[in-house]
């Protein structure tokens, strides 16, 4: 599942992110620090890079090729 975070905790309202929440590949949550710890996965997003997979999370690694990234993608490409 893909989560992003509430705009109540300050998170921008960018484009991408509500592509992501139109097409059902994300869903608006509010995330907690243990949320983070325990994510195999992470991405951020922009208008320049799209989805960028995030490597490390403080000392621990993700897998920035995740099939949620994909998905991700995927929903973003079915845009343009």
């Amino acid at each position: 599942v893909v989560v992003t975070p509430s705009l109540a905790t300050g998170c921008l309202p960018g484009i991408i992110r509500e592509v992501l929440l139109e097409r059902g590949a994300a869903v608006e949550a509010t995330l907690t620090g243990e949320d983070l710890r325990r994510c195999e996965a992470a991405f951020i997003t922009s208008s320049t890079n799209g989805v960028v997979g995030v490597e490390r999370l403080d000392d621990r690694r993700l897998d920035p090729v995740a099939p949620a990234i994909d998905r991700a993608r995927t929903a973003l490409d079915a845009v343009d």
